[in-house]
């Protein structure tokens, strides 16, 4: 059988498996989703490319990992930030009442440089995040011209 292209999308709850035959130069793959199973038989170049292309894949993985640890980071910097800049804002406002008018500016020149610093913090979260979607995006375009680059010339 040859397929030009097919997908499967795995949730959390199905399962995918691979095993190899010691009787034969084959392994396979199986899949079940939402009750039904597909096997996937490979001969021995095939898993050889699997097994060449699975370090790049779990590299890439554990990059995406690391790329939400430090966003969530930054984001929750960005967050104590503000947070602490409405409660200089608050104090500014007791000292200026309370005739400490050094003090209220001091506060808000304070509130003022920690709210640069978020919206700067969520600036830079939103233009990496931004552009890692392009370039997975671009990246998926040019594995599908690939793929059918490789079908139009029968390999």
């Amino acid at each position: 059988m040859s397929i030009t292209s097919f997908g499967v999308t795995l949730e959390p709850g199905d399962t995918i498996e691979f095993w190899a035959s010691r009787s034969e130069e084959t392994a396979w793959v199986a899949i079940q989703v939402a009750g039904a199973q597909c096997e996937i038989r490979m001969e021995r170049p095939h898993v050889e490319a699997l097994r060449d292309q699975i370090p790049g894949v779990l590299l890439g993985l554990g990059r995406a990992a690391a790329d939400e640890a430090v966003c969530g980071q930054a984001e929750v910097a960005a967050e104590r930030a503000t947070d602490a800049a409405t409660r200089a804002l608050d104090r500014a406002r007791v000292a200026e009442q309370a005739g400490a008018h050094e003090l209220a500016a001091s506060l808000r020149a304070a509130a003022a440089e920690a709210t640069a610093s978020a919206t700067a913090v969520d600036a830079v979260v939103a233009a990496f995040v931004d552009a890692t979607l392009h370039a997975d995006a671009a990246a998926d375009r040019l594995i599908c011209a690939t793929w059918r680059a490789d079908a139009a010339l029968g390999r």
